[in-house]
């Protein structure tokens, strides 16, 4: 009787993971479908930004590796050494369990040794799935949101330079994630994908 027992709660649980994955497939079909018509303006949107990417730059800071010279702050403004004083990073984490919750971070590290003077972070649910070639539209306004409240909050540790977990102009469109976000906050970035080891600045 047990063993009948335990059949019959092994092709439960299988009619149940069936059920949920063929769920999972609707679900996921709906969003896609409902998406199509919002990718068309996510493209449109991504080739108007691009109009404002830099490629090429010429920054009024420099950085020459060994280089000691420590940041100098006066108030809330730098005092103009043409150096490169603060360098920071940005990246969103999800949850296993819950892929719409997030932890996007940013961190501020003093150059040239690589002390961490700015840090913060916020947790955040996301409604918009992973769509491969439109990863900002996802991100960007989390780590938006981060650098804004820094610009208001430290400016003086603002980074002149900024490193996103993603792509930039090696994307489908040459306009991914670090692009998007450098262009929008008005920031040089560095892109870096995860599966090409390729670093590629713009602004």
């Amino acid at each position: 009787m047990e063993e009948d027992d335990d059949e019959a709660s092994k092709d439960n649980d299988e009619v149940v993971g069936l059920a949920m994955t063929d769920r999972a497939e609707e679900d996921a079909h709906n969003v896609a479908a409902r998406l199509l018509p919002q990718q068309a303006q996510w493209i449109e949107e991504q080739e108007h930004l691009k109009r404002s990417l830099v490629q090429r730059d010429h920054f009024l800071w420099k950085y020459v590796p060994g280089n000691d010279i420590i940041s100098t702050v006066s108030g809330d403004k730098h005092v103009e050494d043409n150096s490169l004083h603060y360098v920071g990073g940005v990246d969103l984490s999800f949850c296993k369990e819950d892929p719409s919750l997030a932890c996007g971070a940013l961190i501020v590290l003093e150059m040239p040794r690589l002390k961490v003077v700015y840090k913060d972070f916020d947790i955040v649910h996301l409604d918009l799935p992973y769509i491969p070639g439109f990863l900002a539209f996802r991100e960007s306004p989390v780590l938006l949101e981060l650098l804004r409240k820094m610009r208001m909050h430290k400016p003086a540790l603002f980074p002149q330079l900024l490193m996103v977990d993603g792509n930039g102009i090696l994307h489908p469109r040459g306009f991914g994630l670090a692009s998007h976000l450098g262009v929008l906050a008005d920031i040089p970035t560095i892109g870096i994908g995860k599966n090409v080891g390729i670093l590629y600045c713009y602004k």
